[in-house]
């Protein structure tokens, strides 16, 4: 009797260390997971301002005119429905 109320209490004794390592652990994950995600958003905010900031519009543009990827010569456009210009040369 004494052998099996002393196996019980080691048994609950185990079973409590076993749960609130459990419990430690999982809160312990979800923060590094917490700050690995905060990292991560820092990074892809600064990357996104510095993309922002080096492509503007009218550096786009410089770069597309000196290029000579701008043309609108003798052209008709035709804009569909889904935002895309046709062009046509009405000469030919």
């Amino acid at each position: 009797m004494n052998i099996s109320i002393i196996g019980l209490i080691m048994a609950g004794i185990f079973g409590y260390v076993f749960m609130a390592n459990q419990i430690v652990s999982d809160k312990y994950s979800a923060k590094t997971l917490e700050e690995r995600f905060d990292k991560a958003n820092s990074t892809l905010e600064k990357d996104s301002a510095e993309i922002n900031d080096s492509y503007s519009l009218d550096s786009l543009t410089a770069f597309a005119k000196s290029e000579g990827m701008i043309e609108a010569t003798d052209t008709a456009s035709y804009y569909q429905n889904v935002g895309v210009a046709m062009t046509a040369n009405p000469n030919q």
